[in-house]
Formats: C-alpha cells, structure tokens, sequence
C-alpha cells in the first residue's frame, strides 16, 4: 500500500512539475494565439490564471497544438 501512495504521489508532483514549466511557456508565448484579447494584459492577469494553467495544461497544450495545426 506504502508503494501505491509513493507513486501516485510522484505521479502528481510529475504531472505539476509538467503543468508548471508548461504554464511559464504558455503565459510569456501562447496564450496571444488562443486569446487575442489576452494582447496587453496586466501581470495581475497572468498570476490569476496561472493555477488553472497549471492544472490544465493537457487541455490548454491540445487547444494550442490544434490552433496551430489550422493555421
């Protein structure tokens, strides 16, 4: 049972090291692509999204990928 937990536990800190690392990429570069009216911005923005970057960072890598895809 104490190995079950270690790995789900590395899992999730995997999975939000990716979102993370994913969300500073996303928030400095792709996020003009998938909302242009994010254009200009404040930082306070930014910081208020960053969880729900950060959690959903599948959804948001697959919006992006498609976004591109089209153009």
């Amino acid at each position: 049972m104490e190995k079950v937990i270690l790995l789900l536990v590395n899992l999730s800190a995997l999975y939000l090291g990716l979102g993370a690392l994913f969300a500073l990429i996303f928030l400095a570069r792709w996020i003009y692509t998938l909302d242009e009216s994010a254009q200009g911005s404040p930082f306070t923005f930014r910081l208020m999204i960053l969880p729900g970057c950060v959690l959903l960072w599948p959804v948001l890598l697959r919006k992006y990928l498609m976004k591109i895809r089209k153009s």
